[in-house]
């Protein structure tokens, strides 16, 4: 019963590190497209009445001098940033531009965000 716990064991040791690993190592890049899920919905409370608002946030640090844009609902904000610096991108979804999906299993377009570097 041993000789075959550990024969199996071995097996699958070897058949899991042959297996191809296909995730994103790094989130250093030129193109980038990205999207947000609803994850707060807003909703009045007894002690915030109108309900707690919510919006989009992304940070883009720079390694390096460089220059680049965002590209969001028909529009463009483009940022300059030089190396150790950081650019906040923030929307938010009642005042500004609502970017985040309210619907789940429902396909909406245009919500996705283009970002571009040099």
């Amino acid at each position: 019963m041993r000789v075959i716990f550990r024969v199996l064991l071995l097996f699958l040791v070897v058949f899991a590190s042959s297996l191809p690993g296909y995730a994103q190592l790094s989130t250093i890049g030129k193109e980038f497209w990205v999207g947000f899920m609803e994850n707060n919905r807003g909703l009045p409370t007894l002690t915030n009445p109108a309900g707690t608002p919510d919006f989009a946030v992304l940070v883009i640090t720079a390694t390096e001098n460089t220059t680049g844009v965002i590209e969001f609902k028909g529009q463009a904000e483009p940022f300059s940033l030089r190396a150790g610096e950081q650019h906040t991108f923030r929307k938010h979804s009642y005042t500004d531009v609502d970017l985040l999906h309210r619907s789940s299993g429902v396909i909406e377009s245009n919500l996705g965000i283009h970002i571009t570097s040099s």
